[in-house]
């Protein structure tokens, strides 16, 4: 199928980057003057960004999901299904009590136990199950995998294969790596993101019957978090803050800011703090700023 190009949007993109959004004419050096790329402050950039990386989108939708994309479900955990089985002579010593209720408090601990080691329905390592999910936000892309790490590197090595020699683009290596999900450092689009693990509770329909039988809940979810301490650090770096010897920060003044009115000054602090504020709105945890 022949691609088809909008003519008006093929315009606009053209001015855009014909807009003069910085003023270069007081720069003397001219290697300074970069005239490859766009302007700065320009709103194309994301708009160019995702016309030429729609290639990286077709490469993952169409070569890498497929492969790394396999099993309806992961298969039972070994002994699951007779976590709670009884044996004859178990049962029959159990009817010797003349305790009514006594054979479904056992299962029930038995259940217990099988949870309290930390055993599941589902086997978390069945090899024929695996899932590949992608999102990507401007340059910004991030792949989810349930598998092997030893799969994981294959991932990572594929697509950035493609990004240096498919799209001829670099790949920012400081940023780029494979963590697990319960590593509490990654970092994507300013947020630390976080998956909380599963947990134990007692199975409320049972405790209606008055048998405390505890299960393992599986939240999965991921959680959108504030790297306060990098935030901090940097208001340091701009100026805006100062750090301790004993490790806190606190608020400085701007001397740059100094000749403003006071108005001015109060503005500009609190279009910074409003521009924070904004920006991590959808955090799980607000109330860290």
């Amino acid at each position: 199928m022949k691609p088809y190009c909008d003519q008006a949007t093929l315009e606009l993109i053209a001015k855009l980057l014909k807009s003069n959004y910085v003023d270069i004419s007081n720069i003397s050096n001219v290697i300074e003057r970069n005239r490859m790329g766009t302007p700065q402050g320009s709103l194309i950039s994301p708009v160019l960004a995702n016309i030429y990386l729609h290639e990286l989108d077709v490469f993952v939708e169409n070569e890498l999901l497929p492969k790394w994309n396999t099993g309806d479900e992961r298969k039972y955990v070994a002994g699951y299904q007779n976590r709670k089985a009884l044996t004859k002579e178990q049962i029959n010593l159990l009817d010797q009590t003349g305790i009514e209720g006594v054979h479904e408090v056992v299962r029930a601990y038995k259940h217990s136990m099988w949870v309290n080691d930390g055993l599941g329905a589902r086997d978390q390592s069945d090899p024929d199950f695996k899932r590949l999910h992608y999102i990507r936000y401007a340059d910004d892309f991030l792949l989810g995998y349930t598998g092997s790490r030893e799969e994981a590197e294959q991932i990572k090595t594929a697509i950035t294969e493609f990004v240096i020699n498919n799209l001829q683009l670099n790949v920012n290596k400081a940023k780029s790596g494979i963590y697990h999900s319960s590593d509490k450092n990654i970092l994507f689009l300013g947020f630390l993101l976080r998956y909380l693990p599963p947990k134990h509770t007692l199975d409320k329909s049972k405790a209606l019957e008055g048998i405390k039988q505890s299960k393992r809940v599986a939240i999965n979810q991921a959680q959108l978090r504030i790297p306060v301490q990098l935030i901090l650090q940097r208001l340091v770096d701009k100026g805006y803050a100062s750090k301790r010897k004993n490790g806190t920060y606190r608020a400085s003044s701007v001397r740059k800011l100094a000749s403003f009115e006071d108005k001015l000054i109060v503005n500009r602090f609190s279009s910074v703090i409003r521009g924070l504020m904004n920006y991590y709105k959808p955090s799980n945890q607000y109330s860290d700023l």
